[in-house]
């Protein structure tokens, strides 16, 4: 994944401060959801409405989306809705130069 990310945005690598890499197992493990998914784990609770973290990121041309960006709702109303306005924003900045 990490490759992916470098590949689609190689400038991101100047703002990585460090990284630390999980396996599913691991990640399951850590939240006891073993035989589901972990969702929005990288979240607080009271990141919701308009403190839910933003689509765009600092770093150009890096976007996030799922069910704990953007958009609103939950789970997969909001990760549906989600993916719509990050291809919005990310069609928005390459095809009109907007970012």
């Amino acid at each position: 994944m990490m490759d992916a990310i470098y590949e689609l945005t190689p400038e991101v690598k100047r703002y990585i401060l460090w990284v630390d890499t999980y396996t599913v197992e691991n990640i399951a493990n850590w939240t006891g959801k073993l035989y589901g998914p972990a969702i929005s784990t990288g979240q607080t609770p009271d990141q919701v409405g308009a403190k839910r973290p933003p689509i765009r990121t600092p770093v150009k041309g890096l976007y996030v989306c799922g069910d704990c960006a953007g958009a609103r709702g939950i789970g997969t109303e909001l990760a549906t809705q989600s993916g719509i306005e990050c291809s919005d924003e990310i069609i928005r900045d390459k095809y009109f130069g907007m970012s």
